[in-house]
């Protein structure tokens, strides 16, 4: 096997089997948010090898924390079949401080034909123009100092009057914009609550270099932005 087989199957999902749970871990998607290691520390512990140990912890603990997981970085398969992964209600994005967007609903990825490419209920979005994993984040605003903290407008937003149900559409445009349709409620870090109505269909910034994030301005053009998607 090639070094750079060996790199590749390195990054790839790892199974954590336990007697009644198995935890599915995939590298490129994990931000180190650490919500497993607080909400279940007993099963999941960064200093520990290995570190996901599924029976260490209750599977209830251990379904809890994989949930809470913000990336879609964790998986859980009960072998009772007692419960999956339910899809939510509701479809939400949050923008993140100097960070990504966190999405959370019923999300499919598709190109530009309405080809599917991902199907998630949990995902990071890189919205600093660096990452290595497009369109997924890999903490690449890190080391790219890239910063969001302030925006024109309050980003509270809906794209109808229900913003429940139904499928949240992401399609990362060729050296572009995010072009996101379907009902789903916006939310800044900095704010609690829905003030703000939108038109079905937003344009959200994936160059880091809008004057207006976390929406697109068209600076992607000025920059030269290049990723042309999958």
């Amino acid at each position: 096997m090639s070094d750079r087989q060996s790199a590749s199957r390195k990054f790839l999902p790892r199974d954590y089997r336990g007697q009644q749970v198995t935890v599915t871990y995939d590298i490129k998607r994990c931000l180190h948010a650490a919500e497993c290691v607080r909400r279940a520390p007993a099963a999941f512990d960064k200093d520990r090898r290995p570190w996901i140990m599924p029976d260490a912890d209750s599977v209830e603990a251990v379904v809890a924390a994989v949930l809470a997981c913000p990336t879609g970085a964790l998986r859980f398969e009960r072998k009772d079949a007692r419960q999956v992964e339910q899809v939510p209600a509701a479809n939400i994005i949050w923008v993140v401080e100097d960070g990504p967007l966190y999405l959370r609903g019923d999300i499919e990825i598709v190109n530009g034909d309405g080809e599917l490419l991902h199907r998630d209920t949990r995902l990071a979005l890189c919205r600093c123009g660096q990452s290595a994993n497009k369109p997924f984040c890999d903490n690449a605003h890190l080391s790219a100092g890239f910063r969001a903290a302030g925006v024109n407008r309050t980003i509270v937003t809906r794209t109808d009057s229900a913003a429940t149900g139904g499928r949240l559409r992401v399609i990362p445009s060729p050296d572009g914009s995010y072009k996101i349709s379907g009902a789903h409620t916006l939310f800044h870090a900095a704010e609690s609550a829905n003030v703000e109505a939108e038109p079905i269909g937003i344009s959200l910034c994936r160059c880091g270099q809008s004057g207006s994030k976390p929406y697109c301005d068209g600076s992607h053009r000025r920059v030269a932005f290049r990723d042309p998607g999958w």
